[in-house]
């Protein structure tokens, strides 16, 4: 009940704001990245180094405006990466926010869920001002901790981390565009961080995938970098099992997605999933290379994907010798030598509807056997969803964040489960009203008890 009472005042609250309106306005979109310059690497980029600073230029980001954010400065960075592993160059580009009054002597690197393959939702086009925002208000909820960062004082690196042609749910590549954002970022001479500047990284759902495996390649990859910690929240962490879960439900569109990406990304799956899968497979995987999160959500609800409607294979698509041992590659925890050196909040409800608990608890577990410090904290409340986790345990994440740069003492591993995060909005400041312009960047959203309305408007097809 206090959680209930709780989300029911907040919602009031952001009721009463007025509504923000779309900066889209005629004639002042940006170039999208297929067309724009930007996105095309100069002719030696091969020679440079992961991380390296490969074009730079300032733009207007248009949310922040229409939130009042405390953005001072905005860039972006086009840098050199790795794909799905060091023989596969590639280049993509990260965001940067600059506080007014920005400390100096830390980053926080903050990935986002695209959820899709379409490169026209990159976050590094999408945040541009004039871009055609959309009325998504289930992704403008993570801007409440973006708020709340850039109150901090803290600048932001938002790396498209699912690279230069957008494929979801391939870890290997996100984790590395994810260190590599935060190498360029350090690396950017107008910002006057040191090398050697504390970081802290973060993810929820799609994004806990990229902050996932950057938290397991940090000590291989990038072990240069002082990063404090790694906060995941809502982790998919074994796309099986992410299929299996999701397969002919509400949320079907993601295991959709996560396929369509994979066979974007390896041959391998490419050759084996083009065997077998029919027309209708085909159509609906190409959606997800032409749609952003929110329309794949509405209109890939209830697919089917381990059905002979979608591949020949029927129930056994993800059980063949062609495919089994890539998915096993690009789960996480599968690899000891891949175990995460820094500090790891993980935070999960129990009954989570889109992402199944019991893979990111397995996922902590075999970390810290391996040696990790992992922090798992579980909601057992029956209100608490997907959605709601990734609003109300904001302050938390919040608090990791501000003691990892504080180097507070984490402990080792430990496991914590409540009913609900105990929320105190005193964490986040003063100012509710413009943390909560940013959580809604388009009212007329209500969550539920334990995502109700949502699943509701979804099962409609109303948007999301």
């Amino acid at each position: 009940m206090r959680l209930l009472s709780l989300t029911a005042a907040l919602l009031t609250v952001v009721a009463a704001l007025p509504r923000a309106r779309p900066l889209n306005r005629r004639g002042s979109e940006p170039l999208p990245p297929t067309v724009d310059p930007f996105y095309v690497p100069p002719a030696n980029w091969l020679d440079a180094k992961p991380g390296d600073v490969l074009k730079w230029r300032t733009i207007t980001p248009g949310f922040t405006q229409l939130n009042h954010m405390n953005v001072d400065k905005a860039y972006q960075i086009l840098y050199r990466s790795n794909g799905i592993n060091n023989d596969v160059p590639m280049t993509t580009v990260t965001t940067v926010l600059v506080p007014h009054n920005a400390h100096k002597n830390s980053l926080v690197l903050m990935m986002p869920y695209q959820d899709s393959n379409y490169i026209g939702c990159s976050p590094s086009y999408i945040i541009q001002q004039g871009a055609p925002i959309q009325n998504n208000s289930i992704q403008s909820l993570e801007q409440l901790l973006w708020t709340s960062v850039l109150n901090d004082g803290w600048i932001m690196s938002i790396p498209d981390h699912e690279g230069p042609n957008a494929s979801f749910a391939v870890g290997p590549m996100a984790g590395r565009a994810s260190l590599d954002a935060a190498r360029a970022t350090l690396n950017f001479d107008k910002l006057g961080l040191a090398q050697n500047s504390p970081i802290v990284g973060t993810g929820y759902s799609g994004g806990a995938i990229a902050a996932g495996w950057a938290a397991q390649l940090h000590s291989t990859y990038a072990k240069e970098l002082n990063v404090a910690g790694w906060a995941l929240g809502g982790t998919p962490s074994n796309m099986s099992e992410l299929t299996y879960t999701l397969d002919g439900g509400l949320f079907s569109g993601f295991a959709v997605a996560g396929l369509a990406g994979v066979v974007n990304s390896y041959s391998i799956a490419q050759d084996y999933i083009g065997t077998v899968v029919t027309h209708a497979g085909n159509v609906a995987m190409q959606y997800t290379r032409e749609h952003c999160m929110s329309d794949i959500v509405i209109n890939l609800r209830n697919t089917h994907v381990l059905n002979k409607t979608f591949a020949t294979t029927g129930s056994k698509l993800l059980l063949s010798d062609q495919i089994t041992p890539l998915l096993n590659e690009i789960s996480m925890a599968r690899d000891k030598a891949l175990t995460p050196i820094a500090p790891v909040y993980m935070y999960h409800a129990l009954h989570d509807e889109v992402i199944s608990f019991d893979s990111a608890n397995a996922t902590a577990h075999a970390w810290c056997a391996n040696g990790a410090k992992v922090h798992l904290q579980s909601f057992f409340g029956l209100e608490m969803g997907h959605i709601t986790t990734e609003l109300l345990n904001t302050p938390n994440v919040l608090s990791f964040i501000r003691n990892r740069f504080a180097n507070k003492d984490f402990g080792d591993c430990s496991f914590t489960s409540s009913p609900d995060p105990l929320w105190s909005p005193d964490i986040l400041g003063a100012k509710l009203t413009e943390v909560f312009n940013a959580v809604m960047n388009f009212w007329g959203f209500a969550i539920g008890r334990g995502d109700a309305t949502l699943k509701e408007n979804i099962q409609q097809g109303k948007p999301v």
